[in-house]
Order: C-alpha cells, then sequence, then structure tokens
C-alpha cells in the first residue's frame, strides 16, 4: 500500500491549496449535494489514471509505442527480439539521440511503468494497464506519429 505520512510529509505543498480545496468543495457539494464524497472518489478515480498515463506518454518514445502495440496486436505477447527490432530501427535513424540509451533501459521504461511484463522465457506480455493505456491514447486519438524517437 501507499503510506499516506509518508506522502504529505514529503508533497509539494503548493501555495494555492487552500483556495483549491475550498473550491473543490464547493464543486463537489454543488454536483454530489447529499453526497460529495461520491465526486470526490469519482474525480480521484479519473484523475489519478489521467494524471498516470499522461505522465507515461508524454516523455514515451515512438519506437517503445510501437513496440507496445505490436506486443498487443500479437495476442499481447511477443519475443525480446522482435520487440528489440524495434529499439534497433530507433537507434539506427536517431544515431545522435540513441548513444546512452540502452536496449534493457529502453525496456525499463515500458516494465518500470507497469506496460509490459518480461518473462524469463524472454518473452514480453503487455499488461492490463498497457492495455487500458493503449485505450487512454485512443481516446485522445494520440498515435506513434505523434511522437519522436
Amino acid at each position: 500500500g501507499v503510506d499516506m505520512d509518508a506522502f504529505f510529509r514529503t508533497a509539494y505543498r503548493s501555495v494555492l491549496e487552500a483556495e483549491v480545496k475550498q473550491n473543490f468543495r464547493a464543486i463537489a457539494h454543488h454536483r454530489e449535494p447529499t453526497n460529495p464524497e461520491a465526486f470526490y472518489l469519482e474525480f480521484i478515480g479519473v484523475g489519478l489514471s489521467q494524471a498516470l498515463y499522461s505522465e507515461i506518454w508524454w516523455p514515451m518514445y515512438k519506437s517503445q509505442l510501437s513496440a507496445l502495440i505490436e506486443i498487443n496486436r500479437n495476442g499481447g505477447v511477443l519475443a525480446v527480439d522482435k520487440v528489440r527490432r524495434f529499439y534497433d530501427e530507433a537507434a539506427s535513424e536517431y544515431v545522435t539521440d540513441y548513444t546512452n540509451e540502452t536496449f534493457d533501459r529502453w525496456l525499463t521504461y515500458l516494465t518500470g511503468n507497469i506496460l509490459v511484463k518480461r518473462h524469463p522465457s524472454e518473452m514480453i506480455e503487455i499488461t492490463v494497464r498497457g492495455k487500458d493505456f493503449l485505450r487512454y491514447l485512443a481516446h485522445w486519438g494520440r498515435e506513434p506519429r505523434d511522437k519522436r524517437l
């Protein structure tokens, strides 16, 4: 679980926090006068996934997204060497940008964000989060051509 004490202790606390809380409380009571907690929960549920997927999307390389899509198209599983081709093609096209980018580090972006899982059998499998992330991108009309590298 999440250590909420540590979260609040180490979080950035904006000077705008009090104003945001006041405005948010007013919105919640307006939207759900008899149950503002229902609005809070819906907002948190939607907001966290939006924020998480946005954080993943912006620094993601085109090659990583293309690999994720191909894994999904292939029944959700693809051999490491087939995934590596996406890295190799991008590394040969963007030599300068990939100078310090190894395949393992490139793949760690996908595994670290829990979009894929690397099995000991050297197969890469898309996760539930990975599939949901692709649905999020489809919802917003985002695709590999929107990215670089």
